[in-house]
């Protein structure tokens, strides 16, 4: 499963994994992470380039993939990880240079044969990442056995050890100076919003401590710390930002802590179906945009603007007449452009800009594509992943990269 920075109102697919609550250690010490550094970083100003069509370059993903849609799991703009269910096991590959070379390191192993796996990577430690595996009881119809095998490796691979998370899915991941946050959900967690748990852990992911109740105080009902959707840690300062969700819609908040979790102050984000959020590479301010492609009888005035914030949310900002590929937009780049795609082309929202910009073709003409963009220290990389599934076409064979800054 993808760390994605793409969020939609109608809930992900629950996919095979299934999940049941485990208790947390007792008696667990926590320590918190060092004092983070406050950056002083002013709101930027931008300048848009000319719009460039993208200069796609494919590459051949590890074999064998026998999942028609394996689950590709970025670290950063070079770094990801993929896996393949291998009898017991799960066959695990790693790339450090965008995708030009694989290394397969150590098997993650299981007590039954694995059905499917998934892998998430630490968004700031790229030698950090987690494989979660379904494991097929016997006989023609029985379910995947529950709870699922969550192992975790702080080494690149080389060594896996089992996790004891307060849920038994992990979705997103990150490590600063020795603690590791990370959101775990438990069963049918895409239609209850309430099976979700914020947690950190101080012992290389072995043991967890849940979170959320720091966040019951931020004047919203206490149920709404059951909900925290996702994380981002800024890798220079150790800020550390939170989406909350509830079933209510538009229920959306983004919280930043910059204590480790001990108080948190509120972005205001407006009322938006879904919102697309980037990390600062390093120090700066947070950025996000809020996605408004629908109206409703709830708001039937609503305009239908991207809504972004490029300064950690002081200022919010229309850009008006944005609106014919809304529901394309998957990332918020490092320029403050928003990127969208579909199979037709490639386009860009830039700050100042009241329409979309084409950035030419998709990597082909004849897939549909999970995209993600991944920030970096000059240029970033939008990576396409075709969804073979989409095209009832055999398992995908290639992963597409292209840079962006």
């Amino acid at each position: 499963m993808a760390h994605h920075m793409h969020w939609s109102r109608l809930w992900p697919d629950g996919g095979v994994l299934l999940a049941v609550v485990l208790l947390a250690g007792c008696g667990q010490t926590f320590t918190s992470p060092s004092a983070p550094i406050h950056s002083s970083t002013p709101a930027p100003t931008y300048t848009a380039a000319p719009a460039q069509p993208l200069r796609w370059q494919a590459h051949s993903l590890p074999a064998p993939m026998s999942d028609p849609k394996p689950g590709l799991s970025l670290a950063n703009t070079g770094t990801a990880w993929i896996c393949a269910p291998h009898g017991a096991s799960a066959e695990v590959w790693v790339t450090r240079d965008g995708a030009q070379h694989w290394q397969r390191v150590s098997d993650v192993t299981a007590s039954g044969r694995v059905d499917s796996c998934s892998v998430v990577s630490d968004q700031i430690d790229p030698s950090t990442a987690v494989v979660q595996m379904a494991q097929q009881q016997p006989g023609c119809c029985a379910l995947p056995a529950i709870p699922y095998a969550l192992k975790g490796t702080r080494d690149g691979g080389q060594t896996w050890a089992g996790m004891n998370g307060p849920l038994s899915e992990i979705s997103s991941l990150a490590t600063y100076h020795g603690v590791s946050y990370a959101i775990f959900h438990g069963p049918f967690a895409d239609a209850s919003p309430g099976i979700f748990a914020f947690a950190a852990s101080s012992d290389s992911l072995h043991t967890w401590r849940r979170l959320d109740d720091l966040l019951a105080n931020q004047g919203a009902d206490p149920a709404d710390a059951r909900a925290v959707r996702d994380i981002w840690v800024n890798p220079a300062t150790g800020e550390i930002l939170v989406h909350t969700q509830t079933s209510v819609i538009w229920s959306d908040r983004f919280l930043v802590s910059d204590n480790g979790g001990a108080t948190w102050r509120d972005l205001h984000a407006p009322e938006a179906d879904q919102f697309l959020v980037r990390a600062p590479f390093a120090a700066g301010l947070w950025e996000l945009c809020g996605l408004r492609t629908s109206s409703s009888s709830m708001h039937p005035d609503w305009p239908m603007p991207l809504v972004c914030t490029l300064d950690g949310g002081k200022t919010w900002t229309d850009r008006d007449g944005v609106g014919e590929y809304d529901n394309e937009a998957f990332a918020l780049a490092n320029d403050g452009d928003v990127l969208a795609g579909d199979t037709v082309g490639m386009y860009r929202s830039s700050p100042g800009k009241s329409a979309w910009e084409p950035l030419g073709a998709p990597p082909t003409s004849t897939n549909y594509y999970w995209y993600e963009y991944q920030p970096g220290a000059g240029s970033g990389a939008i990576w396409a992943l075709p969804e073979t599934s989409a095209t009832n076409a055999g398992p995908a064979t290639q992963v597409y990269v292209a840079s962006y800054a």
